[in-house]
């Protein structure tokens, strides 16, 4: 049995099969608001892990998805992809406006 060695495998040493939003946003610049405007369009997938029974748990974005996804992409700007982008800006700004303004109160 001594001559039976395995190496150490690292965490995240491999190519990354699904992330989370903030993943998301490291690996592509896609933050939080798109990324579920993506996936309520069926553009990108995702899963959900959650207990039985729980209405909350973590969502976890598929990359290959996302890569798909964005390999699609002409290299200008669709205008719906501009609009939903400038939506989901706006509505990022509206909430982040409204929890710095009940702080500074």
């Amino acid at each position: 049995m001594d001559n039976l060695t395995t190496s150490v495998i690292q965490a995240g040493s491999g190519p990354v099969e699904f992330t989370d939003a903030h993943g998301l946003r490291t690996m592509f610049g896609i933050g939080r608001s798109l990324a579920y405007q993506l996936l309520g369009d069926g553009c990108i997938r995702s899963v959900s892990l959650r207990r039985k029974g729980n209405a909350r748990g973590k969502r976890l974005f598929h990359v290959a998805s996302v890569r798909e996804f964005l390999g699609k992409q002409r290299g200008d700007v669709a205008p719906a992809m501009s609009k939903q982008m400038r939506n989901a800006q706006k509505r990022s700004a509206n909430a982040r406006n409204k929890r710095n303004g009940s702080k500074q109160r």
